[in-house]
């Protein structure tokens, strides 16, 4: 069902990727449970982070990998920024749908790239690959990009579903009606895989609180 490819082998041979899948899901627009965890996640970032510079939030170890993962494309990484901007300039966590909120309260928490899919849109296999230059796919903007060259990223029979630098893809993204659901985290070198598994524990438990009779399929590491 799932498999890493020997390109992405030899060129990340130290990286790996989180799998969790969850079935039966009952999604919404919003919970009361959820929001609650929500705001106390806001509070938790604005005291953690909110006294420090963009030097010293970028040095977090976590964000310090990613980091050096983006700038290596000439990017930066947007969770470090979307920090940020809940911890230091008073935003707030956007609420899209449960399930994508439960992803996003996960990743600002534990500073982990998330990609969510509903899992009824995937033409499984899952090949976890590398750019080469020339695979195109649709954003969740409904822009067309070509995956950057030797980045990681993620594809079923029909295309790409996510690559690190332009995240997930529209075809297969999250909706109101998503019954069944696939998380996906890329964890370059240098991230712990404890660190790994209990962020996926946490996207699990916030998806329980609003759906609590969720059946979760799998949670894993490959390799």
């Amino acid at each position: 069902m799932i498999t890493l490819t020997d390109s992405f082998r030899r060129r990340f041979p130290q990286s790996y990727v989180g799998f969790l899948i969850l079935k039966g899901v009952t999604n919404a627009s919003c919970h009361d449970c959820l929001d609650k965890i929500r705001v106390d996640l806001e509070e938790n970032l604005r005291k953690k982070y909110g006294n420090m510079s963009r030097l010293e939030l970028r040095n977090q170890p976590i964000l310090d990998v990613y980091d050096a993962y983006f700038k290596s494309f000439g990017q930066n990484y947007p969770v470090l920024y979307q920090i940020e901007s809940i911890a230091s300039k008073g935003k707030n966590i956007p609420i899209v749908n449960c399930l994508v909120t439960a992803m996003f309260m996960a990743e600002l928490k534990n500073m982990l790239l998330t990609a969510g899919h509903d899992l009824d849109k995937i033409d499984f296999p899952i090949n976890v690959d590398i750019g080469n230059g020339d695979i195109c796919y649709t954003l969740m903007n409904e822009k067309e990009k070509v995956a950057c060259d030797n980045d990681m990223l993620m594809c079923d029979d029909t295309g790409v579903i996510s690559s690190v630098i332009y995240g997930p893809d529209k075809r297969t993204s999250i909706s109101t009606e998503t019954k069944n659901v696939l998380f996906t985290v890329y964890a370059p070198k240098g991230i712990d895989k404890e660190n790994t598994l209990v962020h996926l524990n946490d996207i699990k438990n916030n998806v329980l609180l609003f759906s609590p009779r969720s059946i979760v399929e799998l949670l894993t590491i490959y390799p």
